[in-house]
């Protein structure tokens, strides 16, 4: 198949453990579950297993019932799985959701892409102004008052640069007080994904650093090669993201995630090549497996490390493809210092992270409230 060249880091597996922690406990006989403080010695009650199979949510937008990945989280995630994981960077868990599940969660993320449509396209501008040094584009983009200016501007910039219309993102969908807000809350928060993340990752637990939803419309142009952790704030290798599939991805053109398998643990690109050689390293001899994973159902889901490098062909289908990823750290996981280092994180997530990072300092533990421990052993 196809390979490229990526960067890396190293994560270490861990053995199995009961999905039932001390870090859940019940708040109120409906069975909602939430996470307690972090230092909080908290024990679930003992009726947390007997509630946990009727687990719902009261929110009016509908609910998702996780007992179902509860009861298939040991077959999913066996030592084959793990080791998968620690050897390539990346697995596939299919049927994460089922059916009802998956289109709940359809129909709450398109309502919050469309809410917050106009931001994504905000957020586009501003990053395709910095990383092109385009001091007109940033102003005209600050200028800009409506969704459709900012459509028109960004497809006046792809075509001037005559480069393919990018995909739009949106950071964090599940804060906020809206209905789909809340309802989203339910999935990204919930200690289940959290746990699989944990194993996956091999640490005692983990907190969700970000959710974003991607809309890929028909003709968006590619998704360059890249690391998730050169985007992100801490010094850390524990990361991981999970990509849930919430429209068919049965074939290249559909424009699938594409893993350069075992990259996450080549320390040598990272240290001895500027980005420019990393994303396009000519004639360097690693030569990545290039994997995707097709066919992908929605509901089905990709697991990758934050140092394993990986992209995305353009969309050259006739539909949308939509995704919602969810990317956790470590529990224990720290800020990069603001001395000593080579080079600082990419511009990509700071539209996530400007919310919070002012109020954790440097090189201190990333504890911050919109940084929640979902899953803690």
């Amino acid at each position: 198949g196809r390979r490229a060249a990526a960067a890396a880091s190293h994560a270490s597996s861990d053995s199995r453990r009961p999905v039932l922690q001390s870090a859940l406990r019940m708040v109120d006989e409906g069975g909602f579950l939430i996470m307690p403080n972090e230092h909080s010695g908290t024990s679930p009650p003992e009726s947390f297993e007997r509630s946990l199979h009727g687990l719902e949510s009261s929110y009016d937008a509908g609910s998702l019932r996780f007992h179902d990945l509860l009861e298939g989280l040991n077959e999913r995630l066996d030592a084959m799985t793990l080791l998968e994981f620690e050897r390539n960077g990346h697995v596939a868990i299919k049927s994460l959701l089922d059916k009802s599940q998956t289109e709940l969660l359809q129909k709450n993320v398109e309502s919050a892409f469309h809410r917050h449509k106009f931001d994504a396209y905000i957020q586009k501008l501003r990053l395709l102004g910095e990383d092109a040094e385009d001091e007109e584009l940033k102003q005209a983009a600050a200028c800009v008052r409506s969704e459709e200016e900012a459509k028109a501007l960004l497809d006046e910039w792809s075509e001037e640069n005559d480069c393919p219309i990018p995909f739009l993102q949106v950071f964090n969908p599940h804060r906020g007080s809206t209905e789909e807000a809340r309802a989203l809350s339910q999935v990204v928060l919930s200690p289940l994904l959290g746990h699989i993340a944990a194993d996956l990752l091999g640490v005692r637990g983990v907190r969700l650093y970000q959710s974003a939803v991607f809309h890929k419309a028909p003709g968006n142009g590619e998704t360059s090669w890249h690391a998730d952790l050169a985007t992100a704030p801490f010094d850390s290798n524990d990361m991981v993201t999970c990509w849930v599939a919430l429209t068919h991805v049965t074939r290249p053109a559909h424009s699938p995630l594409e893993f350069a398998s075992g990259s996450h643990r080549d320390l040598a690109l990272p240290y001895w090549y500027t980005k420019e050689g990393m994303e396009n390293p000519g004639g360097d001899p690693r030569e990545y497996d290039v994997e995707s994973h097709l066919p992908l159902q929605p509901g089905d889901s990709t697991w990758h490390h934050g140092w394993v490098y990986h992209s995305a062909p353009p969309n050259e289908s006739d539909q949308v493809r939509v995704a919602l990823a969810l990317s956790f750290v470590a529990q224990d996981a720290h800020l990069l210092p603001r001395k000593r280092c080579r080079r600082r994180p990419e511009m990509e997530d700071m539209e996530s992270y400007s919310e919070w990072i002012e109020e954790v300092k440097p090189g201190a533990p990333a504890a911050h409230p919109l940084l929640p421990v979902t899953f803690s052993r």
